[in-house]
């Protein structure tokens, strides 16, 4: 028989107080993954904020948010020069936030190209609401664009799923 030690979370210290993993798109369940770690961590008591970065919304999708029609979303958080990104974060469940996305997030990629701090808006606005969550989970794009640079500027800690194949890598 094999013992099984109980699962616990690290503690990990940085400059807000939480701990921030990307989970960037390597085979294509990544809204899945994040909605399912999110949910545990959320269950635990944990304050869990998810940002969903991708245009394709899958991750606000599955938690019944529609970017269309929920107000404000990730795209007015990142592109409007007086945002404040506590307007857009919605509560989904229990110790659950989700800052939601929606198909409009992908003309943020144009659109802030000539901003000159492009790649760390989010970690800017995110000083804002950075002691009101434990862990943040954030969904990017399956691309190395301006989305997945805010995502990755914001993170401590990065988790690439990927299949677990000879030579999936």
């Amino acid at each position: 028989q094999v013992a099984m030690a109980p699962l616990a979370f690290p503690t990990i210290v940085t400059p807000y107080g939480i701990a921030a993993v990307v989970i960037l798109v390597a085979i294509g369940k990544s809204a899945t993954d994040q909605l399912a770690i999110g949910a545990a961590i959320a269950s635990l008591g944990r304050r869990t904020l998810l940002i969903d970065l991708d245009p394709q919304s899958h991750l606000s999708l599955h938690l019944g948010v529609d970017g269309s029609t929920v107000g404000r979303t990730a795209y007015e958080a990142l592109v409007e020069d007086d945002a404040q990104l506590r307007d857009s974060i919605v509560q989904v469940r229990d110790n659950l936030w989700l800052l939601p996305s929606t198909t409009d997030l992908a003309g943020a990629e144009t659109e802030l190209a000539g901003h000159p701090d492009r790649n760390r808006i989010l970690r800017e606005r995110f000083e804002q609401v950075a002691d009101e969550y434990d862990f943040v989970l954030i969904d990017c794009p399956p691309s190395l664009g301006v989305l997945t640079l805010n995502g990755l500027c914001l993170a401590q800690e990065v988790v690439v799923p990927m299949q677990a194949q000879f030579l999936a890598m």
